[in-house]
């Protein structure tokens, strides 16, 4: 299981550089169940994005991998 603080820490990290790209954000999965006090154990964190078809997934991708991020589910169309 993951450091509860360390999670936190990460996912503002990775909204931040998001949002440096355009890209909104919003936390889901088990992360935001603990926000709201359901405790569950992960391993990841879930952040849902917001972007028309066709965008920044990609950059967004790169810029995560090249801080030792692992980004899945991003088109690598």
């Amino acid at each position: 299981m993951l450091d509860p603080v360390k999670t936190l820490c990460l996912a503002e990290e990775v909204a931040r550089i998001a949002d440096e790209l355009g890209i909104r954000t919003a936390l889901i999965g088990a992360t935001a169940l603990a926000v709201h006090g359901y405790a569950r154990g992960t391993d990841d964190i879930d952040l849902a994005v917001v972007v028309p078809q066709g965008t920044q997934l990609r950059a967004l991708a790169e810029r995560l991998e090249s801080i030792g991020l692992q980004a899945n589910g991003a088109s690598r169309g």
